[in-house]
Order: C-alpha cells, then sequence, then structure tokens
C-alpha cells in the first residue's frame, strides 16, 4: 500500500520543476520571437506564483519553518543548501524578469541567470535524493525524472498561458511537450525494470501515473495544430502536472519507509 508521508515535497518538487521549465521556455520564445510586453508580465506574474507556492509546500515539511534559513548554512557541503539557494535567487529574478520588461539588456541578462539558477535548482534537487542508502535512487533517474518535469510541465503551463493571452508562437511547444512525454514513460518502465529489487512499486499506479500523465496529453496535444483552444490547453496542462504529481508521488513512496530527513 502506498503511503503519503513526503506529500510537502511531492508538490515542492513539482511545483518549482513547473515554474522553472516555464520561464525557461518564456526566456527562450522572448529571445526568438516578438512577444507582446503585457503577455510576459502575464505569464511571468504566474511563474512566480508556482515558485512561491512551492516554497510554501516545502516549509510544510519543516519541523520548525521559522528555522528554515539555517540550511544556507551549508552551502559548501550539503546539496539541499545551494538547492534552497538555488530556488531562492530563481525567485528573486523572476521578480526582476517582469519589472525589466522596458530594459531589453538587463532584461535578456535577468532572464539567462534565472534560467540558470533555476536549472541549477533542479540538479541540486535531484542530487539531494542520489542516497547510496537508497540503491533506487542512487542513479541517473532522479535527475532524469526532475528534468523530464521540468521540460513538460513547465512548457505545458506556458502553452496554456500564450494560448489564454492569444500569443502565437513559431516554436511548436505541443510537440515539444509529446516528445517529453514520450521520453517520461520510456524512463519510467526503465526504472521500474532496472531498479525493480529496490523498489516497492504498485504497478497499478505506474500505470495509472503514465495514461494520466502521458498517454492523454499526448493524444491531446496532437490535436493541438488543428485546432489549439485555451480550455484544451489548460485540460492538457493540469492532466500532465497530475501525472507529475502522481510520479514523484510514486518516486518517494516507493522507497522511503521511513521519515527522509530527521
Amino acid at each position: 500500500m502506498m503511503t503519503f508521508d513526503e506529500l510537502p515535497l511531492v508538490f515542492f518538487t513539482t511545483f518549482s520543476q513547473i515554474a522553472i521549465g516555464a520561464f525557461l521556455f518564456l526566456t527562450i520564445l522572448e529571445a526568438r520571437e516578438s512577444l507582446e510586453r503585457n503577455t510576459v508580465r502575464f505569464c511571468t506574474v504566474v511563474i512566480f506564483f508556482f515558485a512561491v507556492l512551492s516554497m510554501a509546500c516545502s516549509t510544510a515539511h519543516l519541523g520548525d519553518p521559522t528555522g528554515g534559513w539555517r540550511a544556507l548554512l551549508g552551502l559548501g557541503h550539503s546539496w539541499l543548501s545551494r538547492e534552497i539557494l538555488g530556488i531562492s535567487t530563481f525567485c528573486g529574478m523572476v521578480v526582476l524578469y517582469f519589472l525589466t520588461t522596458e530594459k531589453p539588456s538587463l532584461h535578456r541578462l535577468v532572464g539567462i541567470v534565472g534560467s540558470v539558477a533555476g536549472l541549477l535548482s533542479m540538479l541540486s534537487t535531484s542530487l539531494v535524493y542520489t542516497l547510496p542508502a537508497r540503491p533506487a535512487w542512487d542513479s541517473p533517474f532522479p535527475l532524469l525524472f526532475f528534468l523530464l518535469t521540468t521540460f513538460a510541465a513547465g512548457p505545458a503551463l506556458l502553452q496554456f498561458l500564450l494560448t489564454r493571452k492569444k500569443q502565437a508562437v513559431h516554436i511548436p511547444l505541443p510537440r515539444l511537450i509529446s516528445v517529453v512525454l514520450i521520453a517520461g514513460i520510456i524512463v519510467s518502465i526503465a526504472y521500474s525494470v532496472t531498479q525493480a529489487e529496490s523498489l516497492v512499486l504498485p504497478t497499478s499506479w505506474l500505470v495509472l501515473r503514465i495514461l494520466i500523465g502521458a498517454i492523454l496529453p499526448i493524444l491531446l496535444l496532437a490535436k493541438m495544430h488543428v485546432q489549439n483552444t485555451a480550455a484544451r490547453s489548460l485540460f492538457a496542462f493540469l492532466l500532465i502536472t497530475a501525472g507529475e504529481l502522481l510520479g514523484h508521488q510514486i518516486f518517494y513512496a516507493s522507497v522511503v519507509p521511513f521519515p527522509l530527513f530527521h
């Protein structure tokens, strides 16, 4: 039976990676195409909301949330400290990105710094869980799972926001998202097969995660080149997010029989 003891971390990792992926692709799109200023600001506000929501979820995992700042004291040796610094820097850059839309050179620089900070935070998160004590995690799989969330759910959020603002772009985000989702199916199956001896993985949950978070969105995204509406984009994003939340839940529950941090 699957336990749900690590739900704050499930929401933190998922929402933070959504924000990072959406911001990364927003900066790429703005560098390559002419996005309306109001559209950029709208997207930035929503991305900031997800980033802050993720940090709020992470504090629910702390025994003493007011003392969470002390984690920064371990920057020299702790990937957890580097994760916190990275996501905090990312949030700051998202705010600056909103404020510098009328200063193109500075705006681009802030976008680059924010994207790098976000990706380094995501990398640090994956290294937090690359633990010899948990053989299934002592592998490339934590990084692969978090990369896939970043590059599937993040662009899916951005796709919805751009469609909501009726902002056309040339980069085929639905096609990119579909490719990442297919890769996610392959990685999930590979994880369950290669790490089987170290996992307590209920097959039914894994099948449900693949169905909700990958197969159904892929079918939906395949029709977007014909009719890409805000409702369709939102539904695709919600399905992908539900799948990623379930995937992260399976990731924790399949190997953690006791609290992760003491």
